[in-house]
């Protein structure tokens, strides 16, 4: 055999392994696997936003929403679709672990949730979609499938925008918005903490803003940076836990003397893009 035809057998059997190692991928590992590996097949991913846009009448506005959680109605595409071109370039396959929505940005990471069956997965968004009646995603053939509504078409589902995975995502992607970008300062209100006339805390009654809580010391130290600006650099603080086995960073601020003086900065806080925030005693 000539070396011209090694390399034709050998692209030949390429071709027919393909697709059955793409299908043999297991659901289990699709789901445990990283944002990374999660769109480890899909081709470049650049960042896009978009402009609005109107589609059967009504205007949609894309935009960053680190605080993204609703709930309504997934459907799912795929045979129609797998090989063409999504809405920020990639190639769309069938088999990955994406979704379409109308506004966040591409890419961006969400927990889906089945709030029929409990199941949840995360999916990375990449199109644009869908347009039918209140649906608010699109998933994938196979994100579909691991959330078993794929025979059913269509579940009601609780979708969140993961903050932590999406900035990761950005912190490579040329063009994306930086952390500071998407958490500017914000003005100084007359409501903050003066600290020269803090009183006392006791030890056995601390109370804290927890702003969240992180995996990625970076992202903890970020977010600590950002608090500073306006609140009290004494009292913002990263900490260090360990829950069921695995490191979190958490990000604080206090002690405080009492709960109303917490919820004078509670509202800064939240304003600033930590929507979750809470005060806890500790």
């Amino acid at each position: 055999m000539n070396s011209l035809s090694r390399a034709l057998f050998t692209t030949f059997i390429f071709l027919i392994l393909l697709p059955i190692s793409i299908s043999g991928c297991s659901e289990t590992r699709f789901v445990a696997h990283t944002i990374k590996s999660m769109g480890r097949d899909s081709g470049p991913r650049p960042y896009k936003l978009g402009s609005p846009y109107k589609i059967a009448g009504q205007w949609h506005v894309p935009r960053v929403e680190m605080g993204y959680n609703k709930i309504g109605i997934a459907s799912w595409y795929g045979p129609n679709f797998h090989g063409k071109y999504t809405a920020n370039g990639e190639v769309y396959n069938k088999h990955a672990y994406t979704a379409a929505h109308k506004t966040l940005p591409l890419p961006s990471v969400v927990k889906v949730t089945n709030l029929e069956n409990g199941r949840f997965i995360k999916v990375r968004i990449n199109d644009r979609g869908p347009f039918v009646g209140n649906r608010i995603i699109d998933l994938s053939y196979a994100a579909a499938k691991s959330l078993d509504m794929d025979k059913k078409g269509l579940a009601k589902v609780q979708v969140e925008l993961m903050q932590e995975e999406t900035l990761a995502l950005f912190e490579n992607i040329p063009g994306a918005p930086s952390y500071a970008q998407l958490f500017p300062k914000p003005a100084p209100k007359p409501s903050a903490i003066n600290t020269a006339h803090r009183p006392t805390i006791k030890p056995d009654k601390q109370i804290f803003i927890q702003a969240g809580a992180f995996s990625n010391a970076k992202n903890a130290n970020k977010a600590r940076s950002a608090l500073a600006s306006f609140a009290p650099q004494d009292m913002v603080r990263v900490s260090q836990a360990f829950v069921n086995g695995e490191s979190l960073y958490r990000v604080r601020v206090g002690p405080f003397s009492s709960k109303e003086q917490a919820n004078q900065l509670l509202a800064q806080v939240a304003q600033y893009g930590h929507n979750h925030a809470q005060i806890i005693h500790d």
